[in-house]
């Protein structure tokens, strides 16, 4: 008993920890959580799918993002913990998948804020959002909201200071450096660019969520008489192109 309890006071001490030769800090809290941050300017989100997919016995919860891995413990985290969590190799991923996402840039008062932010027009906007090749990043605060990485620098623009009280499913919008698919109505704070009729949410299928992170997605710009004849299709993302 009294060996363990050491065990669990040299760990709580530890500042480092390797898995799969990445450094990463560690802090312990007490019994409850455990925190990973990367030493090296890392995406954490492939390692803590990994540690996710390990289920591992004293790891409850795993929340992964690009710069820290929290872990809800589900007892006391030991030396046979650390050993487990040092063994955890990164899965190889699968070959990238590229998903084509039509959206109706509609006329929302959004744009305003964008254009002003950016000093380009709203054609050279959606220009530039269409020419490129954007990659799925991580899910966001809701079930289903999207993370997408891939936009210039000086179409960063921040939050609004007053979140709307309702954004509609299939909005994507504009957050700091993401672009963001909403598929669920919620209130929200990023500036809304278009509508797609895709549904990338899926509460009765296992995942609920096909898209993976590292995933292409490219955008195409389409009229609205198109995108109203797509919503009566409920086409999922995956079922498109």
């Amino acid at each position: 008993m009294l060996e363990r309890y050491m065990n669990t006071l040299n760990l709580k001490a530890m500042k480092y920890v390797h898995i799969d030769n990445h450094k990463l800090s560690l802090t312990v809290y007490g019994t409850e959580f455990l925190i990973l941050q990367s030493s090296e300017g890392l995406n954490l989100i492939p390692l803590a799918e990994s540690i996710y997919q390990a289920n591992l016995p004293f790891a409850e919860e795993v929340i992964g993002t690009e710069k820290e891995i929290c872990i809800k413990l589900a007892n006391d985290f030991d030396i046979k913990a650390k050993e487990l969590l040092t063994s955890i190799k990164t899965e190889k991923k699968q070959s990238q998948k590229i998903y084509t996402l039509p959206v109706f840039f509609n006329e929302h008062k959004d744009w305003a804020n964008l254009e002003a932010y950016s000093k380009k027009s709203r054609g050279e906007i959606i220009n530039e959002m269409v020419s490129r090749t954007f990659q799925f990043h991580m899910y966001g605060f809701l079930p289903g909201f999207l993370y997408i990485k891939g936009l210039p620098e000086y179409l960063h623009c921040p939050r609004k200071s007053v979140p709307e009280k309702r954004v509609e499913a299939g909005t994507l919008a504009i957050g700091g450096p993401y672009l963001g698919y909403y598929s669920n109505p919620s209130p929200g704070g990023w500036h809304s660019v278009g509508s797609c009729a895709l549904k990338v949410f899926d509460k009765t299928s296992l995942p609920p969520v096909k898209i993976q992170q590292g995933d292409a997605l490219k955008l195409v710009s389409i009229p609205e008489k198109e995108h109203q004849i797509l919503l009566t299709k409920n086409l999922q993302l995956t079922e498109y192109g």
